[in-house]
C-alpha cells in the first residue's frame, strides 16, 4: 500500500510541473532531467489513464442508459402478445357494438313493418266491408230492375 502511495505522490500532476520547473530552474545535471523526463513521461502516462478511466465512465454509462433504454426480445415478443390480444379484444367489442347498433335498426324496421302491415290488414277489412256493401246495392238494385221489369 505503501508504494501506491508514494506512486500517486509521484504520478500527482501538480507535483510532477513543480518539480520541472524547479529543476529547469536549477539547471540539475544530466541525471535530474533524466529523470524528470522519466516523471514526465510517467505523467504523460498519468494524464492518458486518466483520459482513459474518464472515457471509460463516459462509454459505461451511455451503455447503462442504452441498456434501460434497450427493448429486449422476450419484452418485444411480451409486447406484440399484449398489443395482439388487446386489438383483439378491441376488434371484438367493436364487432359487437356494430352489430348490436345494426340489429336493433333491423328490429325498428321490423316494427314498422309489422305496423304498416297492420295497417294494411285493417285497409283491406274496410275494403271487403265497403265491397260488400255495393254487393247489397248491387243486389237490391237488380232486385228493383227486375221488380219493375215485371
Amino acid at each position: 500500500m505503501k508504494n501506491n502511495e508514494q506512486a500517486s505522490i509521484i504520478l500527482d500532476p501538480y507535483s510532477l510541473q513543480l518539480g520541472k520547473m524547479l529543476a529547469n530552474h536549477s539547471g540539475g545535471d544530466h541525471n535530474n532531467s533524466q529523470s524528470y523526463t522519466q516523471e514526465d513521461e510517467e505523467m504523460d502516462y498519468y494524464r492518458r489513464l486518466t483520459r482513459l478511466e474518464e472515457n471509460v465512465q463516459k462509454v459505461s454509462l451511455k451503455v447503462n442508459v442504452i441498456e434501460s433504454n434497450y427493448l429486449t426480445t422476450s419484452k418485444f415478443y411480451a409486447s406484440g402478445l399484449t398489443a395482439f390480444f388487446l386489438l383483439i379484444g378491441l376488434g371484438a367489442g367493436l364487432f359487437a357494438y356494430v352489430d348490436n347498433k345494426y340489429e336493433n335498426r333491423f328490429a325498428n324496421i321490423d316494427k314498422k313493418f309489422e305496423k304498416i302491415d297492420v295497417r294494411l290488414d285493417s285497409i283491406e277489412q274496410n275494403y271487403i266491408k265497403t265491397d260488400s256493401k255495393i254487393d247489397k246495392l248491387d243486389d237490391k238494385i237488380q232486385f228493383l230492375i227486375d221488380q219493375t221489369q215485371n
